[in-house]
């Protein structure tokens, strides 16, 4: 009787352990489903470049003189070209035409025409703004995770050098990006543009066109990076962030397994106890029971 006790209770501390692990993990799926759901912010480590799927390029800063204005508009506009045409980002050039710019500078008045007015200095300014753009931009799933990673990429023409007796131009540029929410650059790039003159119907202007097309060609490829087969690093599909349901799976099954210890523990010590209660009984029972002398045999 006694050993079927056992094996019985063995079974059901055994089953009774495994519906508690399977029920606290249960609940930290829907715990860190609600976490989610109830619009508490989701920990994430920051992006590295290759999480980033959309970047906002913001127009050049002009350092290098009123002269440079033109290399600076056409610098910007080589950036967004190039780094498109590789199709490892979605590049946007940033004016005051985008929707959710407009209704904050002329509706909800969050913006001012001098935010909205170069130098874009990081993420004072250009960081604020992207803040404003990423309304539009990034989206959500169910669990709150990010699914489209905004950053932004300021760029700064530090000089312009046009060399007449030599015919030859070189642009120097600094450019800088940042994932949307995070001051701190995910990475930089310091290029130099440098062309000559190549026949006698050159003129400075096609040279000059020549050296900013290979400082923003350089810029973009920083961007978009070429593995050793040469094909262009793949664009990720989401972004996603399950750290907050793995600690929730983890935590539930921890707690199963304790419960299940705790259980199995008290199983014990109770088996233990009824065992050394009816083994006493038992021998107090058979203390108590008189000796019958034998008969004398005739």
């Amino acid at each position: 009787m006694i050993r079927l006790y056992c094996r019985q209770s063995r079974w059901l501390r055994l089953f009774s352990g495994v519906l508690a692990i399977i029920y606290a993990a249960n609940f930290g799926c829907v715990m860190a489903l609600a976490d989610s759901l109830s619009g508490k912010p989701v920990s994430k480590a920051k992006p590295t470049l290759e999480r980033l799927s959309t970047l906002v390029i913001f127009p050049v800063d002009n350092e290098a003189g009123d002269d440079a204005s033109g290399a600076a508009l056409r610098l910007w506009n080589g950036i967004r070209m190039k780094i498109n045409d590789a199709g490892r980002f979605r590049a946007v050039g940033f004016t005051t035409n985008i929707k959710t710019v407009d209704r904050a500078l002329n509706v909800d008045d969050t913006l001012t025409s001098a935010d909205v007015t170069g130098p874009f200095d990081g993420p004072e300014k250009a960081g604020r703004i992207t803040s404003v753009i990423a309304g539009d931009m990034e989206s959500t799933n169910q669990l709150g995770e990010v699914t489209t990673s905004l950053g932004y990429v300021t760029t700064v023409l530090t000089s312009e050098n046009i060399d007449t007796v030599k015919n030859s131009v070189e642009v120097t540029a600094k450019a800088t990006v940042y994932a949307n929410g995070y001051d701190d650059p995910i990475g930089e790039i310091t290029v130099k543009g440098v062309a000559y003159s190549v026949a006698k119907s050159d003129d400075l202007t096609a040279v000059e066109t020549r050296a900013i097309d290979s400082a923003s060609g350089k810029i973009a490829q920083f961007f978009s990076p070429v593995t050793s087969t040469g094909s262009a690093i793949p664009k990720p599909h989401s972004v996603k962030s399950s750290s907050n349901v793995l600690l929730w799976i983890l935590a539930g099954v921890v707690a199963g397994v304790a419960y299940s210890v705790a259980r199995s523990r008290t199983d014990i010590s109770s088996g233990s106890t009824s065992s050394t209660t009816t083994s006493s009984s038992s021998s107090s029972s058979s203390s108590s029971t008189p000796t019958v002398p034998s008969e004398p045999s005739l």
